[in-house]
């Protein structure tokens, strides 16, 4: 099996890294963009060689050039955490302006498997729009993060619809087993 992690500039570095650990022994591929390093910076307790060193192969995310952004390169799935509201948008819209989106794309046109771990909150309704627009146009599930729920104080029986409360290690387990899900 053969995962690809994209670590954007949204909070929740910490999420990132645990989802390394739990992910071992699986072959990773990571790009972490130029926000991602800053929030790694100031929210993790580790550097950013440290996410690396978790990986088998590391990309600059300004490198289109690089393997995850083909078709031809094959990857069984795709975890975008934590992913910014701007890099959901892109990839809802299909904006393909750097490795993260590139290779999310290829996620969708090929029907890879494809997670993504938004942490922003509260939510402003273009953001609902774009994650309502790959679930609905992709089939996908909706896991909301527990201690995110915990921290707000919003209970399992506010949720709605297909949306149920998800944990790291089904996260870990969605990426491996799971078609295609987009975690909010």
């Amino acid at each position: 099996m053969k995962v690809v992690v994209g670590v954007t500039g949204a909070s929740g570095a910490p999420y990132a890294l645990a989802l390394l650990r739990n992910l071992d022994p699986v072959h990773v591929e990571l790009v972490i963009s130029e926000d991602g390093k800053k929030v790694i910076e100031h929210e993790a307790d580790v550097p950013v060689t440290a996410f690396e060193e978790l990986a088998d192969a590391t990309y600059a995310n300004d490198d289109l050039g690089a393997p995850p952004a083909s078709g031809s390169h094959r990857f069984d799935a795709m975890v975008v955490i934590p992913c910014s509201m701007g890099t959901l948008g892109k990839i809802a819209w299909g904006i393909s302006d750097n490795l993260i989106t590139r290779a999310a794309a290829v996620c969708l046109k090929e029907r890879r498997k494809l997670i993504l771990v938004p942490r922003e909150t509260p939510l402003a309704a273009s953001h609902i729009e774009n994650m309502l627009r790959l679930v609905l146009r992709e089939g996908g599930q909706v896991g909301v993060c527990g201690t995110c729920m915990d921290a707000r104080g919003i209970t399992d029986a506010e949720l709605t619809g297909d949306c149920h409360r998800s944990t790291l290690n089904e996260l870990a387990d969605w990426a491996l087993q799971a078609d295609r899900i987009a975690v909010f």
